[in-house]
């Protein structure tokens, strides 16, 4: 009997514990800005669904180096800024965007390099995973049984406390760092004047990188051919590019060349701006990928120049 009582209370624990994450923990402070920013960006590209379009997706430095607002104005067409962060996996976003997409359309990546590298575990151990569990349970159950069991691999008892805590905040009007965006889906208010502030933190990251892998056996680069195909076989052009780095990081010949030829292998387009896509500190706002406001648009320009050598965009 007293064992029966004590698999009772264990499975009564276990469903507690689920359902404590499925129904009660946001992190409103934490998740809060992401789930409002994935509303905003879809509810632009789903109304874009039915006409000519370009989309950029990346990691963060897509959204603040990369300005869609400048890419519409600039290539007349209409563009949606669909990047987030770099936490949340690119196979996961590029099957989200997929339904909004069609023939004609222009996607352009100017991807995290690590991307290209990326093990399967670094696809499962992303963000979205315990960002769908606690937002949206309908795309969690999408997910396959690896991906649920690490999202569920993040849930602990501090987590419930960080979640009273960040509740507590928002009752209290605390909020974290504005993550302003505009109705293009592009980072705003990342100004020079407050990207002083973050010079110093600049300059002890400014050497601090890593050389840039291309493997073509990785699940990333993988996952990235696959939906290079499926976009070439519905006639929709994909255009490669280099995310925003210092020019203290070296980027080897190698390592573009070889990018290139995986993008033009696969049916697509690249494009490569003479200076790399790299520039000196006073273009950057907070981390060493994120340009600031200024250069965000200084950036757009020129990228939009070297597409339009590539395509025909009118």
């Amino acid at each position: 009997m007293k064992l029966r009582y004590i698999v009772v209370a264990c499975l009564a624990s276990l469903a507690a514990y689920v359902c404590i994450y499925a129904f009660w923990v946001k992190k409103p402070v934490t998740f809060g800005w992401l789930h409002d920013s994935m509303l905003a960006k879809y509810g632009r590209l789903a109304s874009l669904k039915n006409v000519r379009k370009l989309v950029i997706l990346a990691g963060s430095n897509g959204r603040y180096s990369h300005s869609a607002k400048v890419f519409s104005e600039k290539l007349g067409i209409n563009a949606v800024n669909m990047s987030i962060a770099a936490s949340i996996s690119v196979p996961y976003q590029i099957e989200q965007i997929k339904p909004y997409l069609s023939r004609g359309d222009i996607v352009y990546l100017p991807l995290e390099t690590f991307n290209y590298c990326a093990p399967e575990k670094s696809y499962l151990r992303s963000t979205e995973g315990f960002f769908n569990l606690l937002y949206d349970k309908h795309a969690f159950f999408q997910m396959d049984i690896k991906k649920q069991y690490y999202a569920f691999s993040h849930t602990n008892i501090d987590v419930i406390v960080e979640d009273a805590i960040e509740k507590i905040m928002v009752v209290a009007g605390i909020k974290k760092r504005d993550d302003l965006q505009n109705e293009y889906g592009d980072q705003i208010g990342h100004t020079p004047e407050i990207a002083k502030k973050y010079k110093k933190y600049l300059k002890s990251q400014w050497h601090n990188y890593k050389a840039f892998v291309f493997d073509p056996n990785s699940y990333g680069t993988v996952k990235i051919g696959e939906f290079l195909k499926w976009a070439k076989e519905r006639g929709i052009t994909v255009i490669g590019g280099l995310p925003t780095t210092p020019t203290a990081w070296k980027i080897d010949d190698s390592f573009i060349s070889a990018l290139k030829d995986f993008y033009l292998k696969n049916g697509q387009k690249f494009v490569e701006l003479p200076c790399r896509s790299q520039y000196g500190i006073e273009a950057f706002f907070d981390t060493t990928m994120h340009l600031n406001e200024k250069w965000q648009k200084i950036h757009s320009e020129s990228v939009c120049d070297a597409i339009k050598q590539q395509i025909e965009i009118r």
